[in-house]
């Protein structure tokens, strides 16, 4: 790889030292770069003018993406860069960084970018339409929820064509196998193993018996989310705890596996099992 995209969260790296530190470490390997334009006062003592560039322009130009944080800097460019088919090599610079490829103590490593010696990790998306509308994509999972606490959500359940349950309880998750270490984890769901496709559903604190269980489907499995409504609140969904949508009564979601992956760079590959012990 040649054209490295650098996608540092300023919130973890507040002076950009690992940013400079990746720079350093790579530029006499050949590497040239990419960074959103927002960093040229900060960086542009290392970069040349040009490589400051628009984000759409850093996804559709870059041959990797580097990105420097935790987990929620990877969940915040995955649908992109699954838009881009564009790898991604996380940094982790936060507290457990489940999806990372490097710890910020092996930040040497990183010329192995160069030299082709790292696997990459094919991860699923989740799909999710509001009748007719634009798609929303999850790396993680999609929660529907009230909008405000304390208000239990009623929702119907849908397999195919055939009603599976109805759900009384404070929200309900779809997760991939990556986030099953996430939110659905938190709510006592199983921990997957990411190399495969599947769906896991899990309610958050279930008025039923049902809902205290994690239920796994069948990647192929096109679920449909029906009389969403809560007294008192707005029922919203939403995709990796950033993007929102409110719902009404009659609306139905349509929730399946996109089409689209997520890649991840690794550099010792390891199965989500493996991490989760390691971190914890």
């Amino acid at each position: 790889m040649k054209t490295i995209g650098i996608y540092p969260n300023p919130k973890r790296d507040a002076e950009l030292l690992c940013t400079r530190r990746v720079i350093e470490i790579l530029i006499p390997y050949g590497a040239s770069f990419l960074a959103p334009k927002k960093l040229a006062p900060l960086l542009g003592d290392m970069l040349p003018r040009e490589a400051f560039v628009e984000e759409k322009a850093l996804f559709s130009q870059s041959e990797c993406l580097v990105t420097l944080g935790g987990d929620g800097t990877i969940l915040s460019v995955a649908a992109r860069a699954a838009e881009a088919d564009l790898p991604i090599l996380g940094i982790n610079l936060g507290h457990v960084g489940f999806m990372a490829g490097l710890e910020k103590k092996d930040l040497q490593r990183i010329h192995s970018l160069m030299t082709g010696d790292f696997t990459l990790s094919s991860r699923m998306l989740l799909s999710c339409r509001l009748g007719d509308g634009e798609e929303m994509l999850a790396m993680n999972e999609f929660v529907i929820a009230p909008d405000k606490g304390f208000h239990i959500v009623e929702l119907s359940l849908y397999t195919g064509e055939k009603k599976l349950c109805d759900f009384r309880a404070d929200g309900l998750i779809f997760n991939t196998p990556t986030g099953s270490t996430g939110y659905s984890f938190s709510a006592g769901g199983a921990v997957m193993d990411a190399e495969f496709d599947a769906v896991g559903v899990k309610a958050i604190s279930s008025y039923l018996l049902i809902g205290a269980h994690h239920m796994i489907f069948s990647p192929e499995t096109v679920f449909t989310v029906k009389n969403c409504r809560s007294e008192g609140s707005v029922v919203t969904v939403c995709a990796d705890g950033r993007e929102e949508k409110a719902l009404t009564a009659g609306d139905e979601l349509t929730i399946s596996r996109s089409k689209k992956r997520v890649k991840l760079i690794t550099f010792e590959p390891q199965s989500n099992h493996e991490v989760f012990f390691r971190k914890f």
